[in-house]
């Protein structure tokens, strides 16, 4: 259905492992993306449209949507998109303050979800019969972000077919809402994940089962194992000191970063650059970017890493096909240093064991402007606490503040290095190749 399914369960390693047990893989994609999508050999595949319809049934769709990305309202980090959104009319604000309300408690959500089901009886999906699947195995629980596989779950059920929910990101249970779909069988991570699901879910403790991150789990040994040779072809040099900079949405951070590796040298620190800008079709449509990867490219000591290698496919509301991963993977194994916006970056330099430091600050507000950009409060959100809590992330807040702390990291990388161990443990769970296996075993074992 997008980036996360694609990234997460359309991997070489999940086909074997189902392939070895004796299941038959059908992809199912979106139509739209259907051109675009390498095919993996041994599965096959179906271009199919989820139709949500637009009557009356589709506004109430929206509206239990709605209420249900902001649970928990409790959360110090809720929606600050929604409170903005907010405060155009008494409408939007009725209904934010009628949120506000709803989603201060499980037993509320779980009372909206379920009337919820009453509102996907029109939905149909086309380029797949229910007659030809045994099970149907799901990306996501229904929360912002999974719509349109919370309206393939409904529609499965609806046709008798059993469905399992894998989770994507470490933070796709604690930052996007209530779940949109009743769960049977969950497949999570490490054991933070899992509390997430029991505790924020109210998903039975017997119906989720730890098996690892799938998309981790072999990272580590698929990478390029010669440093050398993977520097060297990034234009690098193996012998100096590498700092991975992974971007967000907002372009200063981007033209920040390369200020900051230019001070440093004006400090006689000959540190590289791995500039890494973030899958987003909205950001690489932005006319800064082509001048920020020309001119980045044209320095020294400056390896430029674009993260969407189809950003010129499809429409910018699209959401991204999918990540590009094997430079990724191997600039996280042989860089020093990660810096990151709170993003899952965060959690891959802990897995890789390299320093990692979360950069939040932000430019300066122009005169010219009526208001200062509204900056969503991420170090306030569940994941980010408990990441925090950790101590396995430095934090940044000013442009001295993150010189000090590249420094201090590049000379003391082992520093955190327990914290980045406890990280590992808690959100991902065993990493030790075999999630695959878990998963394959979880599909052919599963008995609603």
């Amino acid at each position: 259905m997008g980036k996360g399914a694609t990234n997460h369960l359309h991997r070489p390693g999940v086909v074997e492992a189902l392939r070895a047990r004796g299941i038959k893989i059908s992809f199912l994609v979106r139509s739209d993306y259907a051109a675009l999508l390498a095919r993996l050999p041994g599965a096959e595949y179906r271009a199919c449209s989820v139709d949500l319809g637009d009557g009356w049934l589709a506004r109430l769709r929206n509206f239990a949507r709605y209420f249900r990305s902001l649970y928990p309202a409790r959360e110090v980090g809720a929606r600050m998109r929604y409170r903005v959104a907010a405060s155009s009319g008494f409408l939007p604000r009725a209904l934010y303050a009628i949120g506000k309300l709803v989603a201060r408690s499980r037993n509320s959500m779980r009372a909206l979800l379920a009337v919820e089901s009453l509102f996907y009886r029109d939905v149909h999906v086309t380029g797949v019969e229910p007659r030809d699947l045994d099970r149907l195995l799901l990306l996501g629980t229904g929360t912002y972000g999974t719509e349109s596989e919370g309206a393939l779950t409904w529609w499965a059920r609806r046709h008798g077919v059993p469905v399992l929910h894998c989770v994507g990101n470490y933070d796709s249970l604690s930052s996007k809402g209530f779940r949109g779909v009743p769960v049977e069988r969950l497949l999570a991570w490490g054991s933070a994940m899992r509390q997430d699901a029991i505790s924020l879910h109210a998903i039975p403790p017997e119906r989720v089962v730890s098996i690892g991150a799938i998309r981790y789990d072999r990272l580590q040994s698929e990478c390029e194992p010669d440093k050398a040779k993977f520097l060297r072809g990034c234009g690098l040099d193996p012998a100096k000191p590498v700092i991975l900079f992974a971007g967000s949405t907002f372009e200063f951070h981007y033209f920040e970063i390369l200020e900051i590796l230019r001070l440093l040298h004006a400090q006689g620190r000959d540190c590289q650059l791995i500039l890494r800008v973030y899958p987003n079709k909205t950001l690489m449509a932005s006319p800064f970017i082509p001048a920020l990867i020309a001119h980045a490219r044209s320095l020294a000591g400056v390896h430029v890493s674009v993260g969407d290698p189809d950003f010129a496919s499809g429409a910018a509301h699209l959401e991204v096909l999918q990540i590009e991963e094997t430079e990724l993977g191997n600039s996280l194994a042989w860089c020093d240093l990660v810096i990151n916006l709170y993003s899952t970056i965060a959690l891959e330099g802990c897995i890789f064991d390299k320093p990692v430091i979360n950069m939040w600050y932000f430019g300066r507000h122009d005169q010219r402007t009526l208001r200062p950009a509204i900056v969503v409060d991420y170090p306030s959100y569940r994941h980010v606490r408990r990441m925090a809590a950790y101590g396995a992330v430095s934090v940044a807040e000013s442009r001295t503040d993150l010189q000090r702390l590249i420094v201090e990291s590049l000379a003391h990388p082992e520093a955190q290095r327990a914290a980045r161990a406890r990280a590992v443990e808690q959100e991902c769970g065993v990493l030790d190749g075999h999630a695959c296996d878990r998963l394959a075993e979880e599909c052919l074992n599963f008995r609603p």
